[in-house]
C-alpha cells in the first residue's frame, strides 16, 4: 500500500485500486513497516509497534505512533543512549518516561504528545531496540522522576564538558532547583569531554548572515554564563554591532555546518587566516544529567538512583504506573489549511490503554 498527500487528502493506492481519504488508522497486533520517501532524500524505514494515524501535512503526511509507554522508552533509549551499561541505561529509561510524560501535560491540545527528534527526543520505532533497553525500560516500568509531587524537567545533553549548566542561563527561564550547574567528575568518560573544530570562515559568515537578515563580517565572544558557557557573541556588520545569544551562534552554524561544528557553547575561539578554530567542551546544552557521565557513574558502581540523584538533586523516583495519565485522543486535520498548526476536533472515540504515547513524524 503507497499513501501521499494530494490536495489535503490522503491518496492510497493499493495495486490497481486508489482511494482518497482525510485519515487513515492502522491497527496492528504486532508492528508495522513504513517507508517514507521524499524527492531528493533517501528513504527511511521504520518498524512501529500498535497503531499509526495518517494525516495530510501540507505537502507531506504526518505519522502518529500510538505505542504503550515502555515501548516508546526502549525505542528512545536505542537512540538516545546505547552504552554497555545497565545502571545508566535504567536511569536513562527513568529520564525519558519523565521527559515524554512531561511533554503529554503540555500538549493536550496538539495531535500527538512528543516529537521524534532533537526537539523531543528521539524516536525511530522499535526495528533495532536492544535487548538492554527493553531491559532497562521494564524493569524501571511506571517509574518516574518527582519533584514536590510534580513530574521533574528531567532534561538531559550527551556530555557536559565537566561541569553541568543552570536552565535559566541556557534557556533564559525561571531558576529551577534541581537543575544547577555544578563540577562534573563522570563526564570524563565522554569521548567529546573535551573537542576542537576548525571551520571556514566563509561558511561560518554566510551562516551568521543568513540567521542575522544582513551581511556579518565578524564575530566576538561577548559575556559568558557562571561556568563559562558562551552567553553572548557580539556580530560585526561592517561599522555597526548587533547582539545575539551562544545558543542561537550555535543553531546557525550547526544547522548550515552540522551538528558536530559546535558542539556546545562551552568554547573559546580564535582565527587562523580564513579558519576559526574553536576549541570545547561537552556535546548539547548541559543543563540537568549528561549521558556521558551517567555512563561513567555506572562503570564505578553507581546505581540508577545514584545516578538520578547526583543529577537532579531533591528529586526521587517514583512509581506511578499510568495511574492519573489521560491520552488525548488522536484527532484528524482541520478542513481548511491554517498557517499555524491548529487545534485538532475530536474524531470518533478511539480507547487506549493508560500508559500509551504518542509520537509524531513527519516526511
Amino acid at each position: 500500500m503507497q499513501v501521499c498527500s494530494n490536495n489535503g487528502a490522503l491518496r492510497i493506492t493499493s495495486g490497481r485500486e486508489t482511494i482518497h481519504a482525510r485519515r487513515i488508522d492502522i491497527q496492528s497486533r504486532g508492528q508495522v513497516d513504513v517507508t517514507a520517501k521524499r524527492q531528493g532524500t533517501r528513504d527511511d524505514t521504520r518498524t512501529y509497534p500498535d497503531h499509526l494515524a495518517l494525516t495530510p501535512d501540507g505537502d507531506g503526511l504526518m505519522i502518529v505512533n500510538v505505542t504503550r509507554l515502555d515501548s516508546y522508552v526502549a525505542g528512545v533509549i536505542t537512540k538516545e543512549y546505547n552504552l554497555d551499561d545497565d545502571e545508566g541505561t535504567e536511569a536513562m529509561a527513568i529520564v525519558a518516561r519523565t521527559y515524554a510524560l512531561r511533554m503529554q501535560e503540555r500538549r493536550r491540545d496538539e495531535p500527538y504528545d512528543v516529537v521524534d527528534n532533537t526537539d523531543d527526543q528521539v524516536y525511530k520505532g522499535i526495528g533495532d531496540v536492544s535487548r538492554r533497553a527493553l531491559a532497562a525500560a521494564n524493569q524501571t516500568s511506571g517509574q518516574v522522576l518527582t519533584h514536590n509531587g510534580e513530574l521533574a524537567e528531567a532534561v538531559y545533553s550527551a556530555s557536559n564538558g565537566g561541569h553541568g549548566a543552570n536552565n535559566d542561563e541556557v534557556w533564559q527561564s525561571a531558576p529551577i532547583s534541581y537543575l544547577r550547574g555544578r563540577p562534573d567528575p563522570y563526564d570524563r568518560a565522554s569521548p567529546v569531554h573535551t573537542w576542537t573544530e576548525r571551520l571556514d570562515r566563509d561558511r561560518v559568515l554566510s551562516a551568521l548572515s543568513r540567521m542575522a537578515g544582513r551581511q556579518v563580517t565578524g564575530w566576538l565572544i561577548g559575556d559568558r554564563t557562571s561556568d563559562g558557557r558562551v552567553r553572548t557573541i557580539t556580530l560585526l556588520h561592517g561599522s555597526s554591532r548587533s547582539t545575539i545569544r551562544g545558543t542561537q551562534f550555535r543553531s546557525a552554524i550547526t544547522a548550515q555546518m552540522g551538528i558536530t561544528s559546535v558542539r556546545s557553547t562551552l568554547f573559546d575561539a580564535t582565527r587562523q587566516g580564513d579558519t576559526y578554530i574553536l576549541e570545547g567542551k561537552g556535546f548539547g546544552h548541559g543543563v540537568g544529567m549528561s549521558q556521558w557521565g551517567a555512563h561513567g557513574m555506572a562503570r564505578q558502581g553507581k546505581s540508577a538512583q545514584e545516578i538520578l540523584a547526583f543529577y537532579y538533586p531533591g528529586t526521587r523516583v517514583e512509581q506511578r504506573n499510568g495511574q492519573g495519565l489521560t491520552l488525548a485522543d488522536i484527532s484528524p486535520p482541520p478542513d481548511q489549511k491554517q498557517p499555524e498548526r491548529p487545534r485538532r476536533t475530536p474524531p470518533k472515540e478511539i480507547t487506549h490503554t493508560p500508559d500509551e504515547r504518542r509520537i509524531g513524524w513527519r516526511r
